[in-house]
């Protein structure tokens, strides 16, 4: 029998078709195939995956002989797309030279026939250089909300429109220290420890909100160990805490796997920032960039979403603060800590305030067509008496000689960047290898985390005998209907995480003789 070599579209079609169900076995006979070779393609994901932006023609995945070079130039180009820069063949080989310098190849050669393999490989011609055109540039907010997003809408059912953006978040920021960093854009030093970026991503209606990616300082925060992240939440690390185009490309190819296993075809709507790069061979995701200079118009998100998160977040922060205070306590909180407590912010955004920034932002094919929109307070703003006096208690009882509006201390970070215009310097860094420091200073900069890790974990007994007084407290002051359920879940929890007995040998019953 004549041995069949699959191309690698072939392989990329096989994958997608196990992660939606299909048993590998049917598979094979479906397609007339080894039951090896469909299990071999599905161990060998990861890599096909990797390399699915360039030539999917082609049958084999040969390795380049100098990687980082060619990652390096791929991400320049990636780049010089997002600017609308005109890309020709001499000067690809003067980018690629420099790259290879850079990165100390001294046995490089920059020959055209280089050149035609790496544009090969990548498929440079038709893939990474195609993309939106140059005309882009010059359309408004009004406009692409009456073009592009009117088409959108048509060809889309509005569970189906989804719309990406990152926001900062200072994680650790206590209102006294509010003024301090207000307005700052944190591109580094000593505050970068204490922000994180988080991208955010939902869907029209508020039915769907697929995982929050935050990107944080660390690998390996030390308040991670023993710990575990929210469902909803995926963490990845640079020095920055930015958003990279590698970074974002990983994350959408995630989401894309996601939509196909659901069978769903999407488009996502997002701005021109420097790492929203194109992604290339998508199966169910279609990617949407706004025009330059229209996200404070027309990026739904950016309409109240992102800022109800926020709310939310220090909302309960100031009052873990005050909690703290009655036990005499100060309160700081650690990165995992934090993490789960925008998860809890995230979830908490209801459906009707999504949809109302995205009718806000003119995605609503009635306002669209009509003008018509929403009031911009509904949904978009939430309540702040409460937060008012919270905040104002915490900075009293901190003895703060300056008063500070809610609206500053929620709104504090977001002048903060969350990824950066690479320079050529910038790329290199990215893909030459790391090396590890020995410095202590280096292995984490989180005082806090330290700190919350050297605590040992309560026993279930301790655990057990703090819910007692809570249920005692909420029993005193009429709370116990509303908390109920609440008290059940940790009870049901706290049983599951006894330890196990020892199972008593029939012989421990016998009588000695």
């Amino acid at each position: 029998q004549k041995l069949r070599v699959l191309s690698i579209k072939e392989k990329l079609d096989v994958i997608k078709s196990i992660e939606r169900g299909t048993k590998k076995s049917a598979l094979a006979r479906e397609r007339g195939l080894p039951l090896t070779t469909v299990c071999g393609v599905w161990n060998a994901r990861e890599k096909l995956m990797s390399v699915a932006a360039s030539n999917v023609k082609r049958c084999r995945v040969r390795g380049s002989t100098f990687p980082d070079v060619e990652e390096a130039l791929v991400l320049w180009l990636k780049k010089a797309r997002t600017k609308n820069l005109p890309v020709s063949g001499p000067l690809l080989l003067e980018k690629a030279r420099f790259f290879a310098t850079q990165l100390h190849h001294d046995d490089f050669v920059c020959s055209n026939g280089w050149l035609s393999r790496f544009r090969a490989r990548y498929n440079i011609a038709t893939r990474v250089i195609s993309g939106e055109g140059a005309a882009a540039d010059t359309n408004g907010a009004e406009e692409w909300q009456n073009g592009q997003l009117q088409q959108i809408l048509t060809d889309y059912a509005p569970e189906d429109i989804f719309n990406l953006d990152e926001s900062a978040l200072f994680f650790k920021l206590l209102p006294n220290r509010t003024l301090v960093f207000k307005g700052q854009a944190c591109t580094g030093g000593k505050h970068a420890k204490d922000r994180i970026s988080v991208a955010f991503i939902v869907n029209m209606t508020g039915s769907e909100k697929p995982p929050l990616l935050v990107i944080g300082k660390s690998e390996k925060p030390r308040c991670f160990k023993g710990g575990r992240l929210p469902s909803g939440v995926l963490y990845r690390s640079n020095t920055k805490a930015w958003m990279t185009a590698k970074i974002f490309e990983e994350y959408v190819r995630l989401l894309d796997r996601r939509f196909a296993a659901k069978k769903k075809n999407v488009v996502i709507v997002l701005d021109n920032a420097s790492a929203h790069v194109q992604v290339e061979n998508l199966s169910s995701i279609k990617l949407v960039f706004l025009a330059p200079n229209t996200t404070a118009l027309a990026q739904p998100l950016d309409q109240g979403i992102i800022r109800a998160v926020k709310q939310t977040y220090r909302k309960n922060l100031l009052r873990r603060m005050l909690l703290s205070m009655e036990n005499d306590k100060s309160y700081a909180i650690d990165l995992l800590s934090a993490i789960h407590l925008l998860a809890y912010s995230w979830q908490q955004v209801e459906p009707s305030t999504v949809r109302n920034c995205f009718r806000r932002a003119k995605f609503d094919l009635s306002a669209v067509n009509t003008g018509e929109t929403s009031d911009t307070n509904e949904g978009c703003t939430l309540e702040d008496d409460a937060c008012e006096s919270l905040l104002a208690e915490v900075l009293e009882r901190h003895g703060a000689t300056e008063s500070v509006q809610f609206d500053v201390f929620r709104d504090v970070d977001n002048d903060a960047a969350t990824s950066q215009d690479w320079s050529d310097d910038d790329i290199v860094a990215s893909v030459a290898p790391q090396v590890p420091s020995c410095s202590p200073s280096d292995e984490d900069d989180d005082d806090d985390d330290i700190e919350v890790a050297d605590t040992p974990c309560p026993t279930v007994a301790e655990t057990a005998r703090a819910l007692d007084v809570i249920r005692l407290f909420a029993l005193k002051k009429g709370l116990m209907e509303e908390l109920a359920l609440d008290f059940n879940q940790i009870e049901a929890a706290l049983c599951a995480a006894r330890p196990a007995r020892r199972q008593t040998a029939i012989t421990e019953f016998c009588l000695p003789e």
